[in-house]
C-alpha cells in the first residue's frame, strides 16, 4: 500500500533507487528506536532489594503469568511493548504524571526534581515500601523536602550518543518524508506508519522532558511521626479481575489498594484520591493523539493495496481508529458524573470491551505495513534528488 500525493514531476529514469530492505529498516528503525528513546518508567525496587525483602512481604495473589511478566521482562520494555500498539496511551501516562507534578509543586512547594521524583515512586518508606499515596507523602513531606535536588538529578541517566544517534535518525527520516511529499513520491505504508508514531512520540518526549530517567534506586526516607504512617493493607484479587485492572490502569491510571503495593506500578502517576481533573484532562488528550494517529493513517484511504482483504483490513481499523477514542471519552465524561452503581459498573465493562477491541485494531495497524510491502509500485523505490538528502549522513 502507498500513498501518492501528486504526479512525479519527472520521469523515473532521473532518480536514483532504494532498495525494499533500505524501506524497511527505514521505517522500522525510526519507530523503534524512537519509540524505545522515548519510554520512561517509573522507580522499581533492584533485583537484590526485592529479594531481601521477598519474606517480609505481605502476599499478595496473581497469577504466574504476572509472576513471570515481572521478573522476566523489565518496565522500561514492558512500556515500550504499550507505546508500540497505542503510542497515545504513553502520551496519556506521561501527561497524569506531569498534572501530578505540577499539583505537588503548587500545592507543597516542591522542586520540579523532587516532584518528578515522588510522582514516579522514588521514594520508599524504611521498610522498602514505595510512598504512593497521598496521605503518606504528606507525612513524608518534611523529609522529601530535606532530600536535596541534586541527588535526584545525578540518578537520573542520560544517554547522550543514544539521543544523538535518535535524533539523527529521526531528522534523516523526516527530511527525507517532506523531500517526498515536495517531489509528488508515493509513500510506503510502512512510512505512513512511522510518520504517526512520530506525531506522538514526539508529544511525549515534549511532555517527560524533565522526567528522570532509568532510575535505579529509591531514595529512603525516615518519617518523622512514625507512628501514624502508613501501613500495607492486604487484600485479595480474582484471576477474573486482571484483566478490568490492568486496563484501568492503563487507560487511567487508576489502581486499587496502592498501600498492599511494594513499589510504584507500570503506569502510576501518583494520582490516588488527587484531583479529578487530572484524568479527565489526560484522557482528553489521549483521545486527541489517537485521533491524530488514526487521521494519518486515514491519509492512505484511497491508495491501492496488493489485495482487498489488507483493503478493508486498513479501512475498517482507519475507522475504528477514529470512533472508538470519542467513543471513550465520552464514556469517561459520563462515568465521572456518575455515582456508585450498576449503571457506572456497566460503563467500565464496556469501556474495556472498546479498549480491547481498539488493541486489536491496532495490532492490525503493525501488521500490515508490513504485509503490504510486497505490493509497492515502481515510484516507491524511487530515492528524492533533494540536495539536503544527499548531505545528511545515512542512518
Amino acid at each position: 500500500m502507498t500513498l501518492q500525493l501528486s504526479p512525479l514531476p519527472m520521469p523515473f529514469s532521473d532518480f536514483p533507487q532504494r532498495t525494499l530492505p533500505q524501506i524497511t529498516l527505514n521505517g522500522l528503525s525510526s519507530i523503534i528506536s524512537l519509540v524505545y528513546l522515548t519510554v520512561h518508567p517509573n522507580v522499581t525496587l533492584s533485583s537484590s532489594s526485592a529479594d531481601s525483602k521477598a519474606e517480609n512481604e505481605i502476599s499478595v495473589p496473581t497469577t504466574w503469568i504476572a509472576r513471570v511478566g515481572r521478573r522476566g521482562v523489565g518496565p522500561k520494555f514492558r512500556l515500550f511493548l504499550v507505546a508500540l500498539v497505542a503510542p497515545e496511551v504513553i502520551l496519556g501516562f506521561a501527561i497524569r504524571q506531569h498534572s501530578m507534578v505540577s499539583w505537588w509543586m503548587q500545592e507543597h512547594s516542591l522542586p520540579r526534581s523532587t516532584a518528578w521524583f515522588l510522582v514516579m515512586g522514588g521514594f520508599v518508606n524504611e521498610d522498602g515500601r514505595a510512598i504512593l499515596t497521598q496521605s503518606a507523602a504528606i507525612r513524608y513531606m518534611d523529609a522529601i523536602k530535606r532530600v536535596d535536588p541534586r541527588t535526584i538529578r545525578d540518578k537520573s541517566k542520560r544517554a547522550g550518543l543514544a539521543i544523538l544517534f535518535v535524533g539523527g535518525q529521526v531528522l534523516w527520516f523526516s527530511v527525507q518524508c517532506i523531500a517526498r511529499a515536495s517531489e509528488g513520491m508515493p509513500f510506503a505504508e510502512l512510512e505512513v506508519a512511522a510518520v504517526a508514531f512520530l506525531a506522538v512520540q514526539l508529544c511525549t518526549v515534549i511532555v517527560w522532558s524533565k522526567k528522570p530517567k532509568d532510575v535505579a534506586e529509591p531514595i529512603t526516607l525516615v518519617c518523622d511521626t512514625l507512628p501514624t504512617c502508613e501501613r500495607p493493607v492486604p487484600h485479595t484479587r480474582s484471576t477474573g479481575d486482571i484483566l478490568g485492572h490492568f486496563l484501568t490502569a492503563v487507560i487511567f491510571g487508576v489502581y486499587k489498594h496502592p498501600q498492599s503495593l511494594q513499589e510504584a506500578p507500570l503506569f502510576w502517576s501518583h494520582a490516588h484520591n488527587e484531583p479529578s481533573g487530572n484524568t479527565l484532562g489526560a484522557l482528553f488528550w489521549q483521545f486527541i493523539m489517537a485521533l491524530v494517529f488514526g487521521g494519518i493513517h486515514a491519509l492512505a484511504w484511497t491508495t491501492s493495496f496488493p489485495s482487498a482483504v489488507e483493503m478493508w483490513l486498513c479501512r475498517g481499523s482507519v475507522i475504528f481508529l477514529l470512533v472508538l477514542p470519542v467513543v471513550g471519552l465520552v464514556l469517561a465524561v459520563i462515568y465521572s458524573l456518575l455515582g456508585n452503581g450498576r449503571v457506572r459498573t456497566t460503563l467500565v465493562t464496556i469501556n474495556h470491551g472498546a479498549a480491547v477491541i481498539y488493541v486489536a485494531v491496532r495490532v492490525v495497524l503493525l501488521v500490515l505495513p508490513f504485509t503490504t510491502l510486497r505490493g509497492l509500485p515502481p515510484g516507491a523505490f524511487l530515492q528524492s534528488n533533494t540536495v539536503v538528502l544527499q548531505l545528511l549522513p545515512h542512518f
